[in-house]
This record gives structure tokens, sequence and C-alpha cells, in this order.
């Protein structure tokens, strides 16, 4: 499944250059930061998954979720475009406390 999500994914993003107007285009680059994040939820989710197995040692692990958080955030705000979507990076945040 995974798989196949990332092919409608690249699929979407091959539409890139055949948007035209600033709105279909700032819809389009909501919607594309909106994947990106999850995708890289989905990465920090396997990365923990072997920083646990490794009893929380495996040090190239935890850098690379600080990394996979990092491009997540990156891209929520990215994806910005009204109060209440600043409330889901709030609650990203606070979940991380």
């Amino acid at each position: 499944r995974f798989l196949d999500a990332i092919h409608v994914y690249t699929q979407f993003c091959s539409y890139k250059d055949h948007i035209v107007g600033m709105g279909n285009r700032d819809r389009f680059m909501y919607w594309y930061h909106f994947f990106q994040g999850q995708i890289e939820l989905c990465k920090m989710a396997l990365y923990r998954q072997r920083y646990v197995e490794s009893d929380f040692e495996d040090m190239a692990m935890k850098k690379r979720i600080l990394e996979s958080w990092s491009n997540l955030m990156t891209h929520e705000i990215q994806r910005v475009r009204n109060v209440s979507e600043l409330g889901v990076i709030a609650q990203l945040h606070q979940s991380t406390l």
C-alpha cells in the first residue's frame, strides 16, 4: 500500500509544471506539502521503530528522526493558509513535550 501511495504522489508531482494560475498553484503546493509531510511522518515511524529496537542506542536513527521532524515542520509551515492550520503546528509541538 505504501508503494501505491508513493506512486500516486509521484504522479501528482508530475503535474507541477502544468498548473496554471496563482490560485491553482497555491492549492497544488498546499497538497504537495501535505503529502510530503505525510511521507516524513512515515519515515519517522520507521526510524523510531529501529531506534527502539536498538534499545535507544542507534544514534544514526535518532539523527534521522530529528531530521524527519525538521522536514515535517518545514512542510507544515508551508501549508499554513489560516489560523486553524497554525493549530496543527501547535498540536504537533505540544505532543513532543
